[in-house]
């Protein structure tokens, strides 16, 4: 199954190569290069926020194709997104926020971890 991912995205700055600006909407298509594949994968971008002075902002990603390794966008993993041959940002899959509560192999309601509701 194709889902979105929590990621954090640091876009390369022009000086070290990478875009003059960030994208601006609130949604990106381009291609993402993971070490471990040979293959490069089209992805979908998405984030609500400009990046802060670091050049980072949260968002979420997923593939573009239903067919794609899902296995390269599990929590943990690292990709860069690149424009033709000029790596553009850095992503880190992120871990959810929430998770599910197990009492004797029983999934139960999700809180967020570290805190109750």
């Amino acid at each position: 199954m194709n889902e979105w991912q929590n990621a954090r995205i640091c876009w390369i700055s022009a000086a070290a190569g990478g875009r003059k600006q960030p994208p601006t909407g609130p949604r990106y298509l381009t291609v993402a290069r993971f070490n471990d594949d040979a293959d490069d994968w089209s992805v979908v971008v998405e984030f609500e926020q400009q990046p802060n002075a670091p050049g980072c902002v949260e968002g979420r990603i997923r593939f573009l194709t239903p067919d794609a390794p899902i296995h390269l966008l599990q929590p943990g993993q690292r990709c860069e997104l690149v424009e033709g041959k000029r790596v553009i940002a850095t992503v880190e899959i992120l871990f959810a926020a929430k998770s599910p509560i197990s009492v004797n192999g029983v999934h139960h309601k999700e809180v967020a971890i570290g805190g109750f509701d």
